[in-house]
């Protein structure tokens, strides 16, 4: 069982590294051409924009028009703005969060609460990292189990690496008592 933990782990830490390159590539792309994927049902729509190096998830609270998945992709006419300036028009409360581009709106088209829409706002830089950081981890340990192992292997200690063929009961550099 912890054969197939661990397999499993790196395949989910290999998945995140391919899901990092992919996102440096749609950030790359926002700059050129915006990209649009949605899914609307009778009850509301989810979707998310990439654009000037920004990305934004939205769910609006109505039913649009059309049902179903929707992919829109248009070119960047305006250089430098985009979405970095309906980040900062719509989220009001500021602080250096915004100035990243970690924002958060939401409109009342109605005015009664019944078509929201709500909007998150994250710069792609910050996806790429939060994929990164946990493969990161995961490729750590795995360094850290195999250089473990062949100290183990070479009769060292697993913890400093002194050579424990003169004393195999206990480490003489710092102390640590050998498993076995």
């Amino acid at each position: 069982m912890r054969r197939f933990i661990r397999i499993f782990l790196d395949a989910v830490a290999v998945l995140l590294v391919v899901l990092a390159l992919a996102m440096t590539g749609l950030w790359r792309w926002s700059y050129s051409t915006a990209q649009y994927v949605g899914w609307t049902g009778v009850s509301g729509w989810r979707g998310g924009l990439s654009m000037t190096g920004l990305l934004r998830f939205e769910h609006g609270t109505f039913a649009m028009d059309k049902l179903g998945l929707s992919h829109v992709s248009y070119p960047v006419t305006n250089h430098g703005a985009g979405l970095w300036e309906e980040a900062s028009a719509r989220d009001r409360r500021g602080g250096w969060l915004k100035r990243i581009g970690v924002a958060y709106s939401s409109i009342d088209y109605g005015n009664e609460g019944r078509q929201m829409r709500y909007a998150v706002y994250l710069p792609h830089w910050a996806v790429v990292v939060g994929l990164l950081v946990p493969a990161s981890v995961r490729f750590w340990m795995i360094v850290l189990r195999r250089r473990v192992a062949g100290r183990r292997g070479r009769n060292c200690c697993v913890v400093c690496g002194y050579d424990l063929r003169a004393t195999p009961g206990r480490c003489p550099e710092c102390g640590t008592v050998a498993a076995g």
